[in-house]
């Protein structure tokens, strides 16, 4: 195996790492892995490679350069004042002084930050695009990004076993482990497939499992189970819906397959289904509106997300200006973080009111992409299966919980991603 996939093999390792210590872990470190884990792909890869991979990666390049640009444009001094949030006028009144410049953002170096984490998950996903091109290496990283993902979710309960007879549903870090069980429940979802996949391949026994197989599979249906329990002991019990949609899915590409449909037809046929199924979720709840969405927050955080987000101008506060919002709503004398009641929320506040419509279009891209590709894939299907869930059930969940916003989240995600993007196509049609 190459250096590179070390690299993010030891990367995603630090995932469950980053949820135990409440993501109080160096960014410097996790960025240096990104880094050199992009230059020894870079520097492994074949020509024929690096092209398709570029050549994939420019269907998508609006939803790379858009946040970026807008990032930009938030941190640099607005030429028009009527741009500038208003904190800078009051600012420039309160220091006595009229040449002070204002920006979109609040706190410019917060989201200059962003900006880096942002270009370091690209990164990240571009490393994995390939990286993963040879079957072995995406096997390897699936397992990885699956271990990791489910050991993520098992942590926080772990750290707490002496609790767990008489344990209530937590809420401390209940968001972001919810949602790293969700992909764990995913990715094992794809181990099973991609063992009996394998199976079916090698061996015309239907029901003569090898052992290394039939392992892979009850690993997998463990890593679901447990994935399945850790979601419900954080309470979140909407998020089980959208894992059995990912399931759905997933399920839906393979008898696809099988019953060999052609991928044009299917992709309408998918639409459809999960377009229909998308409207009920959205149809059970009271309205559409993002703070009815994330009610099932708790009283403070969403008392204060509705006062930022009815202040909070049309550009935005700026990207990662949250937490210096919501100290302006919060009760006088208290000093406790309050964390967005949802990534949508979240978004709406600091990037602009139009962002969560931008994110759900982004997204969907490259969802059709996703699906696409897994109905167009020969036997390794399940990877580009798996991106599609994981997009597909993040997407949603964006609008009712916040784990999205947690950087082991993203790492685990961006991953999957970019496993699935990269096999996508295969070397030859018959693959």
């Amino acid at each position: 195996m190459s250096i590179a996939s070390y690299l993010l093999v030891a990367l995603l390792a630090t995932a469950p790492a980053a949820v135990v210590a409440n993501d109080g872990y160096e960014q410097p470190a996790i960025l240096l892995l990104i880094a050199l884990a992009l230059a020894f792909a870079a520097i492994r890869a074949t020509p024929p490679e690096i092209a398709l991979a570029k050549q994939t990666l420019k269907r998508f390049i609006l939803a790379i350069l858009a946040p970026i640009v807008w990032m930009i444009v938030q941190i640099i001094p607005s030429p028009v004042s009527a741009l500038a949030n208003p904190i800078w006028a009051a600012a420039a009144i309160a220091l006595n002084a009229p040449s002070l410049s204002g920006h979109i953002s609040i706190n410019p170096s917060a989201t200059l930050h962003s900006l880096v984490w942002f270009l370091a998950v690209i990164t990240l996903i571009v490393s994995t695009v390939i990286v993963t091109k040879d079957r072995r290496r995406a096997e390897l990283i699936l397992l990885a990004s699956t271990a990791a993902a489910t050991l993520a979710a098992l942590a926080p309960l772990l750290a707490r076993a002496d609790q767990l007879p008489g344990m209530a549903p937590f809420h401390g870090a209940s968001s972001k482990v919810a949602l790293a069980a969700l992909l764990a429940a995913l990715a094992n979802g794809a181990i099973i497939a991609m063992a009996i996949e394998r199976h079916l391949n090698h061996c015309d026994a239907i029901f003569s499992v090898s052992a290394p197989r039939l392992l892979q599979m009850l690993l997998g249906i463990c890593g679901v189970a447990v994935s399945a329990g850790v979601i419900a002991a954080c309470g979140q019990i909407q998020l089980l819906s959208l894992a059995g949609l990912g399931f759905a899915l997933m399920l839906f590409v393979a008898v696809v397959r099988r019953l060999g449909l052609r991928p044009w037809l299917a992709t309408i046929l998918a639409t459809i289904l999960f377009g229909a199924a998308g409207a009920g979720l959205a149809g059970s709840a009271a309205t559409t509106d993002l703070l009815r969405l994330a009610e099932s927050s708790t009283n403070e955080s969403f008392a204060i997300a509705q006062r930022a987000l009815l202040g909070s101008p049309w550009l935005g506060n700026g990207v990662g200006s949250f937490s210096e919002v919501s100290r302006v709503y919060q009760n006088h004398g208290t000093s406790e973080t309050i964390t967005a009641p949802s990534t949508a929320i979240s978004l709406a506040i600091e990037w602009g009111r139009p962002a969560p419509l931008v994110l759900a279009a982004l997204s969907l891209q490259l969802f059709f992409f996703s699906l696409r590709g897994a109905i167009s894939r020969g036997r390794d299907s399940f990877f580009a299966s798996l991106a599609a869930a994981g997009i597909l059930c993040t997407l949603c969940a964006s609008f009712g919980d916040p784990g999205l916003l947690t950087p082991a989240v993203q790492i685990l995600l961006a991953v999957m991603i970019g496993l699935g993007i990269s096999q996508c196509a295969g070397r030859t049609k018959s693959v």
